[in-house]
């Protein structure tokens, strides 16, 4: 004896196979080559939506690109004393002063040592025979 979970299942698979065989084409239409109207039809239509949309957007970007905007004043006209006065610091500023900021905005003498004196040649090796 089924359960009658197991018989809903079997009937909306059933369902599913009845409405798949009723929107497939038959096989002899398919085999002679003519096209399908409904299917035409349904593609043309797709292809007109998209079509319009189309040129919807290419309209919509060739109004914002051609609209007449007012005329500003260029930065190089701006006197300089409100450029001065515009002076900005970015928040974030103090994360870059660290304590050892002077060590990374100098760069070290080649001729100096930190020891104080000059650090010891290597002994010179000999030519010749070793003794």
């Amino acid at each position: 004896m089924m359960e009658p979970a197991e018989d809903r299942l079997r009937d909306l698979f059933e369902e599913l196979r009845r409405k798949d065989e009723h929107a497939a084409p038959s096989f002899p239409a398919m085999v002679s080559g003519k096209p399908d109207r409904r299917r035409l039809r349904r593609a043309d239509s797709h292809a007109r939506l998209l079509g319009l949309g189309a040129a919807a957007a290419l309209l919509l970007v060739c109004v914002v690109l051609f609209l007449p905007r007012p005329a500003r004043v260029p930065v190089a006209t701006r006197s300089a004393s409100r450029l001065e006065q515009a002076s900005w610091r970015a928040p974030t500023d103090f994360l870059l002063a660290v304590p050892v900021s002077e060590l990374v905005k100098s760069a070290p003498a080649l001729d100096s040592s930190v020891l104080g004196s000059p650090p010891p040649s290597p002994p010179k090796e000999k030519k010749g025979r070793p003794s």
